[in-house]
């Protein structure tokens, strides 16, 4: 198994709850000073973390006519 210490194991996040719990130690990291294997847990579980919201949360391109229709807005209200 990999790990850190005694920090959380670090693979692949697959449930809602892996995600919860790996926001909240990605929260516990950001909040201190780090130490070497802190900041490689921090870069590993965000990782994971963008891996796992890419393919649970996935955001559609932008439709073209609304891209422009928002655009043309912007430029009205200046």
């Amino acid at each position: 198994m990999n790990t850190l210490g005694n920090v959380m194991p670090i693979k692949p996040i697959t449930t809602s709850l892996e995600h919860e719990k790996a926001l909240e130690r990605i929260v516990e990291l950001m909040d201190k000073a780090l130490t070497t294997e802190e900041e490689q847990e921090l870069d590993r579980l965000s990782t994971r973390v963008a891996d796992y919201e890419e393919l649970k949360y996935p955001i559609e391109p932008p439709n073209v006519i609304d891209t422009i229709s928002f655009r043309l807005s912007v430029i009205r209200v200046r």
